[in-house]
């Protein structure tokens, strides 16, 4: 058994799956137990569409496109076509990596724009959770944001009311269908003040 230092550390986004279904009793699992992330108050503002790989290539638009256009500028920025990475993100939005769902995790408009900030980082605190989960239960998952002037038209096309809530990220989910490669952190600081 893992245990949660090396599942912290080994996790991967993954950009390729198999077609392989997985099962939706699993993806209730895996959000039953990534709901009990911190939040302001206990006011747990979340709520979650599943979407199925069918459905979303089934839309008349296509997401991917809008968001790795919303992405190119910094994916210049970023990796100045040293590598790879610009034409990875851009494959892997064409068809979410053939993975099976998508979860968009929405910040719920039950308590309204309180704490709105709180509010969003909650989310983003469940959204790590699954991405954990999921790893420690065999699947691969990638983290994709949904920035606040895509996230209407992104709404919009995936037929997701805006009564549901607010999407803040779409989560692919699925067996992996690729080896991934131990990556290093990045240097960074720690200052203890006393």
């Amino acid at each position: 058994m893992r245990t949660l230092s090396e599942i912290i550390i080994n996790r991967r986004s993954i950009r390729k799956y198999k077609k392989d279904k997985i099962s939706k009793e699993l993806i209730k699992e895996i959000i039953n137990l990534a709901v009990w992330a911190p939040s302001p108050f206990n006011s747990q503002p979340w709520n979650f569409v599943v979407l199925s790989r069918e459905y979303v290539l089934s839309r008349k638009a296509h997401i991917g496109d809008l968001l790795y256009k919303k992405s190119e500028p910094a994916l210049e920025r970023i990796f100045k076509k040293k590598d790879f990475s610009q034409f990875i993100v851009k494959k892997f939005l064409k068809g979410f990596g053939n993975a099976p769902y998508l979860i968009g995790a929405l910040r719920s408009n039950r308590i309204g724009e309180i704490d709105l900030g709180f509010q969003r980082a909650s989310v983003y605190a469940v959204i790590q959770n699954i991405l954990l989960i999921a790893y420690d239960k065999g699947l691969g998952t990638c983290w994709i944001g949904v920035d606040d002037e895509s996230r209407e038209a992104v709404q919009e096309i995936l037929g997701i009311d805006k009564e549901k809530g607010e999407l803040l990220a779409l989560i692919a989910i699925g067996i992996p269908d690729q080896r991934v490669r131990n990556l290093e952190r990045k240097p960074f600081n720690i200052w203890f003040l006393e």
